[in-house]
């Protein structure tokens, strides 16, 4: 288990910043159990930065962490922003928890897809998304090729859930709430109500803290039981 807090800087990756330095032969990124807390960065990448990798999160938690960064048309040629970003390479999340992070210009979680690279792959499984300030999950495509968004027994609260270059493909379980355009696609089913109610990150039994859902959520026990 590790924890990452309050680290700071003015560029990529203020907790973790990693370079594959290529798509040919990709660098490697797991990250197990971690806990990434208060981290902030005036660019992007609050809490990770992995640039041309094979990245997977599991079992983690991302919370108030945030960004400043403000886009200049001039200066950048791509949009900052992000708590974690995975540019030109795949990513892959499971078990994690994203709550009370900010994101001034881009999105709590964000996909990059470049030009150069066919084999991206972006996959969310088991993944709480609660109150975070700017799009939950953002997707940025820079290829010619399509590439897909994979959820899976994801629920996302808040007023923006998603802004997607890629098709959204939804594997069951996932649940919106908050967002009135629907903006995750309209296979994800809408909760009635927010499916966290007034629960907060704490201490719920594993090995980071989460949000537990709310008894009365239409989220409780909606994953196929064959899948577990």
């Amino acid at each position: 288990n590790s924890l990452f807090d309050a680290n700071s800087g003015s560029r990529e990756g203020d907790a973790i910043y990693t370079n594959g330095h290529g798509n040919i032969n990709p660098g490697s990124l797991t990250v197990s159990n971690g806990s990434f807390i208060n981290n902030s960065t005036d660019y992007s990448g609050s809490a990770i930065y992995a640039y041309y990798d094979i990245t997977k999160i599991d079992g983690s938690t991302f919370a108030n962490n945030f960004d400043t960064y403000v886009y200049d048309p001039i200066l950048d040629n791509a949009g900052g922003g992000g708590v974690l970003v995975g540019a030109g390479g795949a990513l892959g999340i499971t078990n994690s928890t994203f709550d009370s992070n900010t994101s001034t210009d881009g999105g709590t979680l964000i996909f990059e897809r470049d030009q150069y690279n066919a084999n991206n792959q972006y996959t969310a499984t088991n993944v709480s998304f609660h109150n975070n300030t700017g799009t939950a999950l953002l997707s940025y495509n820079y290829g010619p090729l399509p590439d897909q968004l994979i959820l899976k027994n994801t629920v996302l609260s808040g007023l923006q859930l998603c802004e997607s270059a890629s098709a959204i493909l939804d594997m069951g379980g996932n649940f919106q709430y908050g967002d009135s355009t629907l903006s995750c696609g309209p296979t994800i089913p809408v909760a009635g109500s927010n499916p966290f109610g007034a629960n907060i990150l704490a201490d719920n039994g594993g090995p980071t803290k989460t949000i537990s859902l709310a008894a009365t959520s239409e989220a409780v026990d909606a994953i196929d039981a064959a899948a577990c």
